[in-house]
């Protein structure tokens, strides 16, 4: 949560099914302590529209250029911290444009997620605060998960059974590295239910949450 007090824009990245929604949802229900907090989903096609319904305000410039910059003014004037997910269903050319305006102009913290990787230059991407989430291997996600019990005080099963247990989400190895983020700053309810589901065998309602 530090991140968003040395940058005002803060990008989460990495394909569907990792847990982004899960972890900014934890960031701003510990973030709602200090500050109002929003969270807006992008849908296919509306463009911009979902934020200024949100702010419960219609922007009445034609061109992209103009949309933007009145959405990133409206948002320092609202305050507050955002999530803005799925900026990737975006025209390339507005979601880079939105991007580059939030980092030069925003001054409240955004967090913005993606499925895909950003519609900028190399170089402009280096100069964003963000993150790309990396698998891990299966020996490296069972060691960390060991990591997680042991720290927690919880019984830490046998290699063989915790590699076992990791079967249901070998497609999404770099999930217990999202967990131990969340799980290592502070108790989570939500990296308690799912390190606990993972040990004994995912269930219907856990299998949904992790997708």
């Amino acid at each position: 949560m530090e991140r968003l007090d040395e940058s005002p824009l803060l990008v989460l990245k990495g394909i569907a099914g990792i847990g982004k929604s899960a972890v900014v949802l934890h960031l701003l229900e510990r973030r709602a302590a200090q500050q109002p907090c929003h969270y807006v989903r992008f849908l296919p096609g509306p463009g911009l529209q979902p934020v200024f319904e949100a702010l419960a305000s219609e922007s009445q410039a034609a061109e992209s250029r103009s949309q933007v910059f009145d959405l990133v003014k409206q948002l320092n004037a609202q305050g507050g911290c955002w999530v803005l997910e799925d900026v990737h269903l975006l025209e390339p050319a507005l979601a880079a444009q939105l991007l580059r305006s939030l980092q030069a102009y925003v001054r409240c913290p955004v967090i913005v997620t993606s499925r895909q990787e950003l519609p900028l230059s190399t170089l402009e991407q280096v100069e964003f605060l963000q993150f790309k989430l990396e698998p891990l291997d299966p020996v490296g996600a069972r060691e960390l998960l060991e990591q997680l019990l042991r720290r927690r005080g919880l019984p830490v099963p046998s290699p063989q059974e915790l590699e076992e247990a990791l079967k249901p989400v070998a497609g999404h190895p770099y999930l217990i590295k999202l967990l131990a983020a969340v799980w290592n700053e502070q108790p989570s309810a939500v990296g308690e239910v799912l390190v606990s589901e993972i040990v004994s065998g995912l269930s219907a309602e856990a299998t949904q949450l992790l997708q």
